[in-house]
């Protein structure tokens, strides 16, 4: 007795860990619960893979008194069908359909045998008169790949009112699916032209189905059936017997076998590996195909492994061969393209490693007139930049998905897309180049990276369908008529310090009609600021989102120091580690000469940092912070003259000198900023030391840096109003502390 309780808690135990996905995990509560009702809503793969379920639970004589398992055969039945037939509006008339119990010790209240699709008073007496605890649906053969058409008005849609009425009706219930096997490589109904593509198709829209409609269970036997073409026992008809339905024997067997391990193991603790039942006939084709000794074992590995992972197919006679993905191009131009440059193994067909492997798509697709959806372009992984010129001239190109790992979009890449209306870019893009989309004039819901650093001449010119953008803080340099597009009303800009941009970097129907939206507390940096004066609407109504800080490499080790303060509260909490260590200087002993230093992890407004870590660049969010009170850091968010003394005070700033790290005392009054701090000293303090430098001691034991008594110049100029000028035109100017005219 303890031996065979010992034994079911670890065949659990194995079937927790062997047997359930770990890429999808069905209910199991759901699946062991007393009493279990299950109603199946199918069609002839419903019959294909629960015809020979009765036989098998009974050779592994296993109880199932405690449930059951009812069909309901629709022919060819899509979701819209079931839907109608609920409805009493059931196109395809004279059509039977039939409530059939499988297996199980439970009875359901209903009639069992055929029913004529004009009444549908049966079916309906069926789903109102019981309670099931989980209703299986799934989508005919011919829709299965294409999940756009589950949810529309077509023939293949009404998904969402199909689940809206049978939650209205059984408002207990959970709700499951299959992952249908695909036709076969040759079948005339196969426009993929390959059993696995379709496969892999079949599989994404499940596993999208899953995600957007609360599906808790999966029945995957397409995965086991695809597991098994790639094994030795694979045939000419791709183990169909007619392009579609599975073979009679092997292929059936399989399907149940996956039927048990999907719904019954988790109840019954036995899995359906090691099962001894066979199934033989005389005739052998592609159409009957004996389970035997020697295939079944196979068969069983195969729906194990469609168990293990639901959304990947592997040989059950070699762990190691694992299909390759292909790409299901949605454009007939696009994939002709692609194979003629890159089918690296001449097979016909375009794998998601093949799309990896480019790292330069040149100008392939420059001019092409009849290409017109390229979102499969996401899969070039290896790319870091889309070329000069790459899309030019493809004026019937929609859409595009640039690739996750691109950081800059080349010249004229989409110049004269005039049709061109959805483009998604990747994170990672620090770059827009010259008339990278010039004249693309149905461009519109544009999203701009967050980590964009140039955006180049021309770049959305007379992109005249584009009313809003959000331009984001990272951004170093906007050229000239960048964002010239009369259609432009919004314009979101994160940016702290305003950019010095050209006066028609956008349109005069912008200037003139729009609205500019800059952070709080910029609002008169940016009145002042040449090129965002021009709008005759502004307002402060922006937090960022984050900030990004630079640590530059300034102790010549791939490490350095800098000082930063924000108009915003921020949060180091995403970036605080080895890397990244953010302080606030707390005290200051006289006796040994040394400040002190405070790691903190969070800051409000305005605070004067000390940031320490790896060079680089560090995107910190922002927060609702409460404030520090004791911090001899003095931030400067904006630019702000600093004296060398002020108030009995002296200022001193990090800089460098002889090679070493350090604070510095001013040598003369100087603009500092922005995003700047910098540390104040009572004077009466370094002079009762008669010093003008001090160490600092960092509460983790991080190498202390020196205080020294002058200042390296600051070589950029300002506008009055403290706004940094890289390259001044004629006008007056701070520079170095002190007024200037340039002349040129």
């Amino acid at each position: 007795m303890r031996r065979d309780y010992i034994i079911n808690i670890l065949t659990v135990i194995i079937i927790f860990f062997f047997i359930l996905p770990t890429e999808g995990q069905n209910n199991l509560q759901l699946l062991t619960k007393p009493n279990l009702k299950v109603l199946d809503l199918g069609n002839s793969y419903t019959n294909d893979i629960t015809v020979n379920l009765p036989a098998l639970v009974n050779n592994m004589n296993v109880d199932v008194s405690d449930m059951c398992l009812y069909k309901v055969i629709l022919p060819n039945a899509r979701f819209k069908d079931w839907y109608d037939l609920i409805n009493g509006d059931y196109s395809r008339q004279n059509i039977q359909y039939d409530i059939v119990k499988i297996i199980g010790g439970l009875t359901a209240d209903t009639e069992v045998g055929s029913f004529n699709s004009l009444d549908n008073t049966t079916f309906l007496h069926l789903l109102s008169s019981n309670e099931w605890d989980l209703i299986i649906i799934h989508q005919q053969s011919a829709y299965a790949p294409y999940f756009d058409s589950w949810c529309g008005e077509g023939i293949g849609g009404k998904l969402n009112e199909l689940l809206s009425m049978l939650r209205e009706l059984q408002p207990q219930a959970s709700f499951g699916t299959y992952l249908v096997h695909s036709y076969s490589d040759d079948y005339s109904y196969n426009d993929e032209g390959s059993s696995c593509l379709r496969w892999q198709l079949i599989s994404n829209s499940v596993k999208k189905m899953t995600e957007d409609y609360d599906i808790d269970f999966v029945l995957p036997y397409g995965t086991a059936i695809e597991n098994l073409r790639r094994s030795s026992l694979n045939n000419e008809k791709d183990l169909t017997r007619d392009g579609s339905h599975l073979a009679l024997g092997l292929s059936r067997y399989t399907g149940a076998c996956c039927y048990y391990e999907a719904l019954l193991a988790p109840r019954t603790h036995v899995s359906m590996m090691g099962n001894n039942y066979r199934l033989s006939f005389e005739e052998t084709s592609t159409t009957f195909i004996s389970v035997t000794d020697e295939n079944a074992p196979i068969a069983q590995e195969a729906v194990r492994l469609a168990m293990e992972d639901w959304y990947h197919c592997v040989n059950p006679e070699d762990p190691t061969d694992v299909a390759e993905k292909y790409i299901a191009f949605k454009d007939s131009i696009a994939k002709t393209i692609c194979l003629s440059n890159w089918d690296n193994d001449g097979d016909g067909l375009f794998s998601e490693d093949e799309a990896a492997e480019v790292e330069d798509i040149g100008t392939v697709f420059k001019g092409d007139m009849e290409l017109k959806s390229f979102k499969e372009l996401s899969y070039f992984t290896n790319l870091k930049e889309i070329p000069e010129s790459a899309f030019e001239g493809c004026e019937h190109l929609n859409s595009i998905i640039i690739p996750k790992n691109v950081s800059k979009i080349g010249p004229s890449a989409f110049n004269l897309c005039y049709l061109l209306e959805e483009v998604s870019m990747p994170e990672k893009l620090i770059e827009i180049d010259d008339k990278a989309f010039y004249a693309c004039v149905n461009l519109k819901g544009l999203t701009i990276p967050n980590n964009l650093e140039r955006l180049g001449e021309k770049a959305f010119y007379y992109c005249n369908s584009i009313q809003e953008i959000t331009l984001p803080g990272t951004l170093s340099f906007v050229g000239e008529q960048a964002l010239n597009s009369k259609s432009l009303k919004t314009v979101y800009n994160e940016g702290t310090v305003p950019l010095s941009i050209a006066s028609n970097t956008f349109s005069e129907n912008t200037y003139s009609d729009g609205k500019l939206l800059v952070p709080f507390g910029t609002g008169q940096c940016y009145e002042e600021a040449l090129g965002w004066s021009n709008f005759n609407s502004k307002e402060e109504a922006i937090t960022p989102k984050y900030e990004t800080i630079t640590i530059p490499d300034n102790e010549g080790n791939g490490n350095g120091y800098t000082t930063y303060s924000s108009l915003f509260g921020l949060d180091f909490s995403d970036v605080t580690g080895d890397d990244f260590k953010a302080y606030i200087i707390d005290g200051y002993d006289t006796s040994i000469n040394e400040v002190t230093t405070k790691k903190v992890y969070e800051v409000p407004a305005n605070t004067g940092l000390l940031i320490h870590g790896k060079a680089g660049k560090y995107k910190v969010h922002t927060s609702d912070s409460e404030s520090i009170t004791t911090n001899m850091l003095v931030g400067v968010p904006l630019p702000t003259m600093v004296y060398q003394s002020e108030y009995n005070y002296t200022n001193l700033l990090l800089s460098r000198k002889d090679g070493e790290i350090g604070f510095q005392t001013l040598m003369s009054d100087d603009v500092i900023g922005p995003h700047k701090a910098y540390l104040r000293i009572p004077t009466s303090t370094l002079s009762s030391i008669q010093a003008n430098f001090t160490g600092i001691h960092f509460d983790d034991d991080t190498s202390a840096i020196r205080v020294t008594n002058s200042l390296e110049a600051d070589d950029f100029y300002y506008t009055l109003s403290g706004v940094r000028i890289s390259h001044p035109k004629r006008g007056l100017y701070i520079r170095q502390g002190r007024k200037v005219v340039a002349k040129k």
